[in-house]
């Protein structure tokens, strides 16, 4: 029945006869198999009057009835206004005329009974109950104004992740039931009925109209069900159900649970309803009990038009969808609708927890407890003697091979290579180290290496699709675990074989050139990833018109790609063009939304300079941490980079004591994550040690920043921007503890660096530069250091976006040749230090006329 809270009422159908609002009716079940229906309109052919018993108006007690909105066989739903003691919109249910027998009462009390016992946001709530003029039982419920969860989903276009948040709503629902000894046993869309509630969707289970107690009787006057009769909807039924078995428990309802999250992920039932419906009452049993049904993805690829319309009702293209439920997804599914329910969740909040698990991104109890094992059971269902991933390469290899021979062959044979393409790309995406939550990687390693050396070897040369599926999701792996070179080697040969096999625009081509963008930014390459970042936003949107998730990605990499060139001014339109779209397309929580905001608060900050919004950023950073924690309960780099970017928002703004505690959580989380050497490990020590550094310890972040050091440098051989920013702020920490001459070949490198990557003009390798001038003035260099000086003050002037730290650097030089007058009096260095203070004064001023207060 529809209900809703009070707060969110429907309108009232006014006099000039506006349409009345949208309800969704359900069924009041006897023991026959039920159906449910949409809201029914007043007519003459089922009139209010007509459903209700004789001597009964349109007013039932305190409620005035103002439009049917459910009808069964043996109940009515009206949408009704309560007049006193309140006023408010209601749900009022009466059994209809002439079905007032003993049963139907007794099924009636037990439903009324099962609704007062429950307390939970997601069931409705019985408001009142009582009997009519004529003494006809009613009872009187919430009413909400929803629509059933699989419209809601569609019509709303839900991503993947927004349907599971969804379910698991209602997974809690469910599980309140049985703590309270009820069962639903009819479980299904239209029983489940979602709302938006500030901005949220909310979804309320509802009609336990045939509803059963674990223990004992809801009511005394029990129903009971005839011989062999089904209770329930058949698309939805567990195989204990279709027994007609009296020994039902909640795990029916983990069942009717698991073909709802069936129906959400696919667009339909396991079983076909046109094939149910049309069959006689055996054939249905038997189908249920008996009969195994596709998994999730496997429903997908069986017919090419449906995956096309069910993914864009899930705002992504076929092929990700498809590998999206492949794995976990499948796994969850199908433990779900087990046919022994023992081999079942035990409990509906055992079900959400994996969906919760998979959302995180952690391992499901659901998936089998090792990649290496859904290896081994691959290769014994396809009987291949196969014990490493190099293999599953060379099988597919003689597969392909097969095309060589007669036609009929040579179709079965390429078929199969498919598969096994198929189940290794799936294989490894499901381990890749985003994922793999601080698991050796060694295994994997080596497996990518094996696969990817017969790749490079050419021996897939007769199947280019394959390969180029595999160098995409091999490159991709390489790039995670930060192993650039070999990750090159499998992600630039992937664009022209992309062109090769698709002209003009096509997603695969657009795919590639984005995978080696990504990968060229983390090398620091910034011109070569910028026109491939560019190409794939263009074909993109040629390929995607309007709100799309690649359109929206696209958009993003580019954003950060320009801010790392210091072009905050054109990556900032293009970050919050990203942020809107991922908002429209993933309504509440998603990692897209939080990366979005991230990147967006990232670009308020001002970059490194810590000159812009620093208030407006730490509220989005926050919204990013409150976000992630929500998204990943567990260790997650998403959850790490969340808590180290609010860390050094609220270093900059002078909350030390804030910010230390999630400096230190981020460095333990990402040392968990990434064991060895990893470049978010080598962030994590050195933002930890600029902490500490700035709450004036000059010796703790020493050991810090040297680790970080050295693993940047294993990392990156041929240098680094970060590794420059790791010399750099070590040479400043050894500076500022007085050790000019240690800090002196750090800054050096550092600013030789920062050059040789980033170009002369790099305001990074100003500062550097600042600092080795400053301590080769300490160690009484003056010759030497002059130049150093001059050429960072030349950057800072000409930068934009660095005013206070050119004042800073102006000040240095007026500091700079007071010293070395005095060193040298005599030589024209004092009028120097006077012609420098006169630029600072000038500063000082210009800053004064635009209100920017002066340097403390």
């Amino acid at each position: 029945m529809v209900m809703s809270k009070d707060e969110d009422l429907p309108h009232a159908v006014d006099p000039a006869g506006e349409e009345a609002p949208r309800a969704h009716g359900s069924t009041d079940a006897g023991a026959a198999t039920t159906t449910s229906d949409p809201a029914v309109p007043l007519s003459a052919a089922a009139t209010i009057d007509t459903l209700l018993p004789e001597g009964t108006g349109r007013q039932i007690g305190p409620y005035k009835l103002l439009q049917l909105i459910g009808e069964g066989g043996f109940g009515s739903v009206f949408m009704a206004e309560q007049t006193e003691p309140v006023k408010r919109r209601v749900a009022v249910k009466v059994i209809k005329k002439g079905m007032d027998t003993r049963q139907v009462i007794a099924r009636f009390e037990q439903e009324r009974q099962a609704l007062a016992m429950m307390d939970h946001p997601g069931i409705a709530k019985v408001l009142d109950a009582g009997e009519t003029e004529t003494g006809q039982p009613y009872f009187v419920m919430e009413l909400v104004d929803g629509e059933p969860v699989t419209d809601h989903c569609d019509r709303h276009k839900l991503s993947i992740p927004a349907r599971l948040e969804l379910f698991v709503q209602i997974c809690s629902a469910v599980q309140h039931a049985h703590t309270k000894g009820i069962i639903h046993r009819d479980l299904k869309p239209s029983n489940v009925l979602v709302s938006v509630v500030d901005g949220q969707a909310r979804a309320k289970v509802i009609d336990f109209g045939i509803a059963k107690a674990t223990e004992g009787n809801l009511t005394e006057r029990t129903l009971f069900t005839g011989h062999r009769q089904l209770i329930g909807t058949p698309e939805y039924m567990s195989p204990e159900q279709a027994e007609g078995s009296m020994d039902i428990d909640t795990r029916t309802d983990v069942y009717a649970l698991g073909v709802l999250l069936y129906e959400l992920l696919t667009g339909s039932t396991p079983f076909d309803s046109r094939r149910l419906r049309s069959a006689a009452f055996a054939e249905i049993a038997r189908i249920i009990r008996e009969d195994d049904p596709p998994s999730p993805s496997s429903r997908l690829s069986q017919s090419a038009a449906t995956l096309v319309t069910v993914a864009a009702r899930r705002r992504t293209e076929p092929r990700k969808l498809s590998s999206m439920l492949r794995g976990e997804l499948d796994w969850i599914v199908m433990k779900a609708l087990e046919k022994e329910r023992q081999r079942r969740y035990e409990t509906a909040s055992g079900l959400a927890m994996d969906v919760r698990r998979y959302l995180a991104g952690e391992p499901v109890t659901a998936a089998p407890p090792s990649a290496s094992y859904r290896f081994r059971k691959f290769v014994v269902r396809h009987r291949v003697p196969v014990a490493a991933a190099s293999l599953v390469v060379a099988a597919l290899l003689v597969a392909v091979a097969g095309i060589s021979w007669q036609a009929r062959v040579a179709r079965a044979q390429l078929e199969k290579a498919e598969r096994i393409a198929e189940f290794m790309a799936d294989m490894l995406e499901g381990v890749e180290p985003g994922v793999a939550r601080g698991r050796d990687t060694t295994m994997l390693q080596e497996m990518m290496s094996s696969a990817a050396a017969r790749i490079e070897k050419g021996d897939l040369a007769r199947s280019p699709e394959a390969e180029l599926r595999l160098r995409a999701t091999i490159g991709t792996v390489f790039r995670e675990l930060a192993l650039y070179d070999e990750a090159s080697k499998m992600l630039a040969p992937a664009v022209p074989l992309a062109r090769s096999l698709h002209d003009g625009d096509h997603e695969e081509t657009a795919e590639a050139l984005g995978n080696l963008g990504q990968l060229l930014n983390d090398q620091d390459e910034l011109e070569k990833a910028e026109p491939l970042y560019r190409e794939a936003l263009a074909m993109d949107r040629r390929l995607f018109p309007g709100d799309d998730p690649r359109v929206a990605t696209d958009l993003n990499n580019l954003a950060q790609l320009l801010d790392d060139k210091g072009d905050a001014s054109a990556a900032e339109p293009l970050a919050r063009q990203a942020l809107e779209m991922r908002r429209r397309i993933y309504p509440g929580d998603h990692q897209d939304v939080a990366e979005s905001l991230n990147n967006l608060a990232n670009l308020m900050i001002g970059g490194n300079r810590g000159t812009g919004d620093l208030e407006g950023a730490e509220k989005l950073f926050r919204e990013v941490l409150a976000m992630s924690r929500r998204l990943y309960p567990g260790d997650h780099p998403r959850l790490a980079g969340a808590l180290n970017n609010l860390s050094v928002i609220l270093k900059n703004r002078g909350d030390l004591a804030g910010a230390e505690p999630l400096a230190r959580e981020t460095l333990e989380m990402r040392r968990r994550l990434f064991p060895g050497d990893h470049p978010y490990v080598a962030t994590g020590l050195n933002n930890l040690a600029l902490l500490i550094q700035e709450r004036g310890d000059l010796v703790a972040p020493e050991p810090l920043f040297r680790e970080s050091l050295a693993m940047r440098r294993r990392l990156y051989p041929g240098g680094h921007t970060s590794t420059a920013t790791d010399l750099l702020n070590l040479g400043g920490l050894l500076l500022e503890r007085g050790d000019a001459a240690e800090a002196e070949p750090c800054l050096r490198e550092a600013a030789e660096m920062y050059e040789r990557t980033k170009g002369k003009n790099f305001w990074p390798a100003a500062k550097a530069r600042q600092g080795l001038g400053s301590s080769l003035a300490r160690l009484g260099r003056f010759r030497q250091a002059e130049p150093e000086l001059l050429e960072a003050e030349r950057v800072f002037a000409a930068a934009p976006g660095v005013a206070a730290r050119h004042e800073k650097c102006v000040e240095a030089l007026v500091t700079f040749y007071g010293s070395w007058d005095k060193a040298e009096p005599g030589r024209g260095h004092g009028a120097q230090a006077a012609k420098w203070k006169a630029n600072l004064e000038a500063l000082e001023a210009a800053k004064a006329q635009k209100g920017v207060p002066s340097r403390s």
